[in-house]
């Protein structure tokens, strides 16, 4: 009987972009959302706009505004939602820290899935990371893809805990991506 090992290699390349994939936002006007007195109908709106590709500059201000926002959701989407626009190129969405995030503790390792030991698939999966001011991963999406083990790169990264980037010394949302490399060996 053959012996497999598996071993996922990881590395952190902090960015202030991911990869990006069109899907068409359905909100005609979002100023108003953008500016709703409720941070739910904020962070909604902010999630909506993360894959719109052509946005004028107010609803670039409006987001970067959103990054100071007091309810933490919103903040995280409009981080998101800047990333996104950032990665489809548009300059105006520029997401600044002082300091990146940084990894705490050693990365959890990753299981092969089993469903596949019989036709073994090595590769990199791109695994793009929303890190809250609290250091916890709240969104991942694989956005380079090796299909059969998307879902064991998303469970990596979704498992880290990170120490916060900051701005003006207060921890603050931020963009990482994760390439995570899968070797049998």
């Amino acid at each position: 009987m053959r012996e497999l090992g598996v071993m996922v290699l990881l590395s952190m390349m902090f960015v202030g972009c991911a990869a990006a994939t069109r899907r068409e936002a359905h909100i005609t006007n979002p100023l108003p959302y953008l500016s709703a007195p409720d941070g739910t109908t904020r962070a909604a709106a902010a999630w909506l706009l993360s894959d719109a590709r052509d946005l004028d500059e107010a609803v670039f201000r409006a987001l970067n505004t959103l990054e100071n926002d007091p309810y933490e959701p919103a903040r995280e989407a409009a981080t998101w939602a800047l990333s996104r626009l950032r990665a489809a190129g548009n300059p105006a969405s520029q997401l600044t820290f002082d300091t990146p995030p940084e990894p705490v503790g050693v990365p959890p390792a990753g299981i092969y899935p089993y469903s596949i030991l019989g036709d073994p698939v090595q590769g990199t999966a791109m695994v793009t990371l929303l890190i809250s001011a609290a250091g916890r991963v709240s969104h991942a999406m694989v956005t380079q893809s090796v299909p059969p083990l998307d879902g064991a790169a998303l469970a990596i990264g979704r498992a880290m805990s990170f120490k916060p980037a900051t701005r003006a010394g207060k921890p603050v949302p931020s963009i990482a991506t994760l390439p995570v490399t899968f070797t049998l060996r």
